[in-house]
């Protein structure tokens, strides 16, 4: 008897956080979410600056020059997370040559 009880309370404990309003910030984005005959209103975002966008571009660049191997390529065939991919017979399609 004191298992189920100890069970019941544990349930109610874990499920009444469910059930609690969401936060005003949130619900205004999509008040009804079945109502399609307009748009959600989003909040506004400021513009990325040109400059944000370049520096952005070139921690890019740089991230791929510094991981490039001297052959040109990237990564290794011992670092493959095993999704090796299968190429078979000569003649087979060129994206698995």
């Amino acid at each position: 008897m004191c298992r189920v009880l100890t069970a019941i309370i544990v349930c109610v404990i874990i499920t009444v956080p469910c059930f609690a309003k969401e936060p005003d910030a949130a619900s205004g984005i999509l008040a009804n979410a079945l109502d399609f005959s307009k748009g959600p209103d989003l909040p506004s975002v400021d513009p990325v600056s040109r400059e944000t966008i370049e520096q952005s571009i070139q921690r890019g660049i740089d991230f791929l020059i510094a991981d490039q191997n001297p052959n040109g390529s990237w990564g290794s065939a011992t670092r493959t997370k095993s999704l090796n991919i299968y190429a078979p017979v000569p003649g087979a399609h060129h994206a698995f040559r």
